[in-house]
């Protein structure tokens, strides 16, 4: 080694151009020490292989140099975010919020920028070794003690490789450097920033308690004392929160800015591209009753859509993101209030419009005196707007209920609001504003909302049975109505995220739920979290929605124009497929053990056996009846005393839609136990008979000329299929027949022959025939 490290004081400072000449002059002269030519070969070119393969190494990656800019970052952002924390006058309850939630980003981020670092690290102390082990190869060693001995010839050939040597191993000690010296800044981050969550929850905390003990003095004291609140709106004038702002816009672009684009871009194309449809089969929907708003601005329709969703993007968003998207869709539905029964909202809705800015701008400054007054001042022109908005409600498309409660609540909050303020409870004060007024246009905007989905819903099945062919008139209100209910509570969702954000409650309320979730729960040897089995039944659930309004999106209506049976089937395997794939994701998701699932599913087959042999019998006859296929949906069927179209096939019954508008549920079982006559199995053709007795003389081939000549071209019947008939009765001047023809529609059977009759009777009386 000491031998090696000589040699390298010797060798260029540089590093030399790569040649071959090396080799080629070491394997002319003669070797000693019993090496081969091969052997010194083989080591030379595996000592240059690790110490390029080092080198490579040596130079540290993209994911590396990533890792440092993210680490800059976090250092200045850090910078900045205590700064805030020091000088907390302006730090409101959400801004304390989203400090907390940005110092959790940047813990994760530092884990995982060290992790990066330490990977960097153990690869390069690999490579480290592997260099190293090149100067105790024994043949190596040879080498340079023959490169000394021999100054003359044998030491330039040795030098390409010392150069390489050093070299490679400057650059890893570089390397090895940066990394320990970054590792160390990542080390102190992740302090800083436990000290700093640590300070934020302590805040946090101290606010909360000030909220409800006085963080100010009463109105009437309020020159005498100065106040220092902790204001909801701040982003909008701190310089520091500006720079915090403008870091949460950057880190978190694709939730909060990509995310709604997308959802604009995917819903604006659904409504466009199935009114397109529509239109180029002709179908005018100018008049149609179900649109009310898609056919108005179906941009602005889809802004709505997209910032109504907000919610599930991110709740502590900083206060100016959430009032700009506020107004933006508030602002877009004021467009919809512009016509119809809607104007009459438009006053009050455009004085909350204005009441939104007026309130965050207001929150955004210190609570002095001239603050304060101005912010009762908007609490008394919302409870205002709020009683002018009650008698107006009815003009809101749905969920009128709702929207009263929180009308009412939005009144109540103001006032208690204007109370807070007076008794110096500022904090407290501007949450129960701000919530108000978002709560309420929230509400009105997911009503709009919800209509809007409905009518896409809407617009998607009419495009699909105008495609099909399908009579595009149809009762969509059942599916409207079930379809309302589930947005419904979806809506509610949202807007009960948003209000107790804003009421500063969501927080404390996710974590109880999450509490709630997690709590262990035992039934004898079984061990399941209430989270577990919540999560079972909504799977459940959603399942069978899915599986009951699937066909919807492809034209499917409970009507009794029904499409081919073919895609009927076809869906019914669909929706089949769909809740079976339901019941395993809720099985999967519920956490409860294969081996125990066994022993109940070992309990249940003696609960079959005993007492549930029926229900499983349909059970698997629905599936029989599904895949086999011995009767379609729309298939005329007969089954036992029953007779009618087959309306529906489901897992445990199915259902007959009789001539007289009776549905026939039948268990399936039954079905697949009687003998089963299905009229339209292969066709929908059908052979039909009419009696006549006539009194005539004719012989046969001119009554049968007559039929012919009467039931060409007639509606209903199948051309290539000619009537005939035969005499059951024959008398001088009196024949009595029996009159065969072909439906092309058994559906139709009846009127087909209430037609034919009467074209029969004309015929026979043309030629003189007495009908009798």
């Amino acid at each position: 080694m000491i031998l090696f490290f000589g040699t390298l004081s010797l060798c260029s400072a540089q590093r030399p151009a790569a040649d071959d000449s090396l080799m080629r002059a070491f394997f002319n002269d003669s070797l000693a020490d019993g090496y081969s030519r091969n052997d010194y070969a083989e080591s030379l070119e595996n000592a240059f292989n690790v110490l390029n393969a080092a080198e490579t190494g040596s130079s540290l990656n993209w994911q590396v140099l990533d890792a440092k800019e993210r680490m800059m970052a976090n250092r200045k952002i850090l910078r900045t975010l205590r700064k805030a924390l020091r000088s907390r006058t302006n730090s409101g309850f959400r801004d304390l919020q989203l400090y907390g939630n940005l110092l959790e980003d940047i813990r994760r981020s530092n884990q995982d920028i060290s992790r990066v670092f330490e990977d960097a690290e153990e690869q390069i102390e690999i490579s480290r070794a592997r260099i190293r082990a090149i100067i105790r190869d024994s043949i190596i060693v040879q080498m340079v003690k023959e490169s000394i001995s021999d100054t003359v010839r044998r030491r330039s050939r040795t030098a390409k490789l010392q150069s390489e040597y050093a070299y490679t191993s400057g650059k890893l000690k570089a390397s090895l450097d940066s990394l320990h010296r970054w590792r160390a800044i990542a080390a102190m981050q992740s302090i800083s920033v436990a000290e700093m969550i640590q300070k934020t929850d302590s805040i946090r905390q101290q606010t909360g308690i000030r909220a409800f003990s006085g963080d100010c003095a009463y109105l009437w004291q309020a020159g005498a004392e100065t106040a220092v609140p902790d204001t909801a709106g701040s982003f909008m004038v701190n310089k520091d929160n500006h720079e915090i702002a403008r870091y949460y816009v950057q880190k978190n672009s694709t939730r909060i800015l990509w995310m709604p684009v997308v959802i604009f871009a995917l819903f604006f194309r659904w409504i466009r591209r199935n009114y397109k449809r529509i239109r180029n089969q002709g179908y005018d929907i100018a008049g149609d009753i179900q649109l009310r708003y898609t056919r108005r601005s179906r941009v602005l329709l889809a802004i709505v859509a997209s910032v109504s969703l907000f919610p599930l993007m991110d709740v502590y968003a900083p206060w100016f993101y959430l009032m700009l998207s506020q107004c933006v869709m508030m602002g877009a539905l004021a467009w919809f209030f512009r016509e119809g029964d809607a104007r009459r909202l438009l006053p009050v809705w455009l004085l909350l419009l204005a009441l939104l800015p007026a309130i965050s701008i207001t929150n955004s400054f210190e609570a002095d005196l001239w603050q304060r007054c101005v912010l009762i001042g908007l609490n008394i022109l919302s409870v205002i707007a709020g009683i002018l908005l009650l008698p107006r409600i009815r003009y809101i498309p749905q969920f009128q209920r709702m929207v009263r409660f929180v009308t009412f609540a939005y009144i109540a909050l103001n006032i208690l609001a204007i109370l807070s303020n007076l008794f110096g409870r500022m904090i407290v004060a501007e949450a129960l504003t701000n919530a108000g007024i978002f709560g309420l246009g929230q509400v009105i905007t997911l009503c709009v909302f919800v209509e809007a989905v409905i009518e896409a819903f809407y617009l998607q099945l009419l495009a699909s049975r105008i495609k099909r062919g399908i009579q595009p008139v149809f009762d969509y209100e059942p599916i409207a109505t079930s379809s309302r209910k589930l947005f419904f509570l979806f809506s509610l969702l949202l807007w009960g995220i948003m209000f107790m954000a804003n009421l500063y409650m969501y927080g404390m309320t996710r974590d109880a739920l999450t509490m709630l979730m997690k709590r262990s729960v035992s039934l004898g040897s079984l061990s399941f979290t209430v989270g577990n089995m919540v999560l079972f039944f909504v799977i459940i659930w959603i399942a069978h929605l899915l599986q009951r309004y699937i066909g919807s999106f492809f034209g499917e209506a409970d009507d009794d124009d029904l499409e081919s049976k073919k895609q009927r089937s076809r869906m019914m395997i669909t929706k089949l497929v769909v809740i079976c794939l339901g019941y395993l994701l809720a099985v999967a998701a519920s956490g409860l053990p294969l081996d125990k699932i066994t022993i109940v599913l070992g309990a249940l087959g003696v609960g079959v056996g005993m007492g549930l042999q029926n229900i499983v019998d349909n059970f698997v006859s629905g599936v029989v009846l599904i895949f086999d296929r011995p009767l379609q949906i729309g298939d005329s069927i007969e089954v036992g005393e029953n007779s009618g179209k087959v309306k529906s096939i489901g897992l445990r019954s199915s259902t007959l839609l009789t001539a007289d508008g009776a549905e026939v549920i039948i268990p399936n079982g039954d079905i697949l136990s009687n003998p089963i006559t299905n009229w339209t199995l292969s066709n929908n053709q059908r052979r039909l008979e009419l009696e006549f007795t006539l009194q005539t003389s004719e012989s046969k081939e001119e009554l049968l000329n007559i039929i012919k000549a009467a039931l060409t071209g007639a509606p209903g019947l199948v051309p290539d299929r000619e009537p005939s008939f035969y005499a059951e009765e024959v008398k001088e001047d009196e024949v009595k027949l029996k009159i065969h023809f072909w439906c092309n529609n058994i559906s139709k059977s009846e009127w087909i022959k209430s037609e034919v009759r009467y074209l029969l009777y004309g015929a026979f009386r043309d030629k003189g025939i007495v009908v009798i």
